[in-house]
């Protein structure tokens, strides 16, 4: 039996990775760039939340290609997703919010999680960002519902800065997790 030289072994290990590296960013044939904090946040107040619609589209379209460049089902077209948020009243944006991360931490494993040298230098996004997604917007649709029939309103006017900076956070939140899925590092860094 022939042993294997350990540095032809790594030198292998090394060929994967890069094989996997390049494979991840072949997808990026879909127009998906670093955004900057500011600009998200910025976007999201600026046009009322349309913007977040753009992102819902956008992080769909990214997570099709890395989908489909593994052989797999990815989610619906974009366009689906973003025609089930608006008719749906947000209840399909809020899916989506939960399925997007979801769905961006099972490509990053089956990448190379943090192993896979295109992720270096990128923090990982928290592990229960999509059920913080899931149950905080349950839990902001339950307060605007008390706050419309109850309290006349007043309810949502005393507690809109708090949902706002929490919807800004998870869109932000999934922003950064997507990036992270598509190895997609910050060009000021």
């Amino acid at each position: 039996m022939a042993e294997e030289n350990p540095n032809q072994e790594d030198s292998k290990k090394s060929e994967a990775s890069i094989t996997q590296t390049n494979r991840i960013n072949s997808s990026q044939t879909v127009d998906f760039k670093f955004k900057s904090t500011i600009t998200v946040v910025a976007l999201i107040f600026c046009t009322c939340g349309i913007y977040g619609l753009y992102l819902i589209y956008k992080w769909v379209e990214i997570i099709q290609a890395q989908s489909e460049d593994k052989g797999e089902s990815g989610l619906v077209n974009p366009i689906v997703a973003v025609l089930a948020s608006v008719f749906t009243c947000g209840i399909g944006g809020l899916y989506y919010n939960y399925k997007i991360p979801e769905r961006a931490a099972y490509i990053t494993r089956k990448t190379g999680g943090n192993t896979n040298p295109g992720r270096k230098g990128l923090k990982p996004p928290m592990k229960e960002l999509p059920l913080i997604t899931l149950f905080g917007g349950i839990f902001w649709i339950f307060i605007d519902l008390i706050g419309w029939f109850f309290t006349a309103s007043l309810l949502i006017w005393i507690l809109l800065p708090v949902e706002l900076i929490f919807w800004a956070w998870v869109f932000l939140s999934i922003e950064r997790s997507v990036e992270y899925m598509a190895c997609i590092h910050d060009p000021e860094e």
